[in-house]
C-alpha cells in the first residue's frame, strides 16, 4: 500500500520512479547482504531525490547505523518512510494508536483477555511503539501483563512469527484457547508465518 502510494504520486506530478529493491542493511547475525550492491548506483547523476523506507531496511541495525547510511547520499533531497532522522522529512504511521486498537478490540468486542504478542527487533522504534500499545491497553483494562505471553524481540519476517508460535506452544507449552485467547503479531509477515506454523 505504501509503493502504491508512492506510485500514483509520481505519476499525477509526472515524475520517474526508480526502485532499488535491495535487502535489509544488516541481517540477525550482523552481516549485509549480497544483494545490497544495489544501493551503491544511486548517485547524483541519476537520481534527483530519494524516497526510503527506512524502518524496513535497517534489520539487526541500530538506529545510528540507518542514520549513517542515509547520510552517504547527502546533498540529495530525501524523504523518510516511518523512521524519523534529523535533517530528513519523515513520512509516519501511527503504530502505537493501531496496535492500541487491535488489542482494545480484542479484549472489548472479542472477550479475550490471554492475549499473546509476538515481538519484533528490539531496537525498532516501531516495533518498540506496538509493543508499548500492548502493554498499555492490557493495563487499561486491569490485565497484568504474562510474560510467559510474549517472546522474544523478533524481526519483520514470516520465520520470526513461525518461531513465535514454537517458543509458545512448543517451549513454553502453552495451550491455545486455554492459556491464550488470541495472538498478536508485531507486523503482517510474523502474522503469516505464525498462521502457518
Amino acid at each position: 500500500a505504501l509503493w502504491a502510494g508512492v506510485v500514483d504520486a509520481a505519476r499525477e506530478q509526472g515524475a520517474e520512479l526508480i526502485c532499488f529493491a535491495g535487502d535489509i542493511l544488516r541481517d540477525d547475525a550482523g552481516l549485509p547482504s549480497p544483494g545490497n550492491i544495489i544501493y551503491d548506483l544511486v548517485n547524483l547523476e541519476m537520481v534527483d531525490g530519494l524516497v526510503s523506507w527506512a524502518s524496513s531496511l535497517g534489520g539487526s541495525l541500530e538506529r545510528e547505523g540507518i542514520v549513517a547510511f542515509h547520510r552517504r547520499y547527502h546533498p540529495l533531497p530525501m524523504v523518510s518512510i516511518t523512521l524519523p532522522m534529523p535533517g530528513i522529512p519523515t513520512v509516519s504511521i501511527d503504530s502505537y494508536q493501531g496496535m492500541m486498537d487491535i488489542i482494545n478490540h480484542l479484549i472489548e468486542f472479542h472477550g479475550h483477555r490471554r492475549l499473546a504478542f509476538i515481538r519484533g527487533p528490539e531496537g525498532h522504534y516501531y516495533a518498540q511503539e506496538r509493543y508499548r500499545a500492548y502493554d498499555d491497553a492490557l493495563e487499561a483494562h486491569g490485565i497484568p501483563l504474562d510474560p510467559k505471553l510474549v517472546t522474544m524481540p523478533g524481526d519483520f519476517v514470516p520465520a520470526a512469527g513461525a518461531a513465535g508460535m514454537r517458543l509458545l506452544l512448543d517451549e513454553r507449552r502453552l495451550r491455545p484457547q486455554v492459556d491464550f485467547e488470541a495472538v498478536v503479531t508485531v507486523s503482517d509477515l510474523p502474522a503469516l508465518g505464525a498462521l502457518q506454523e
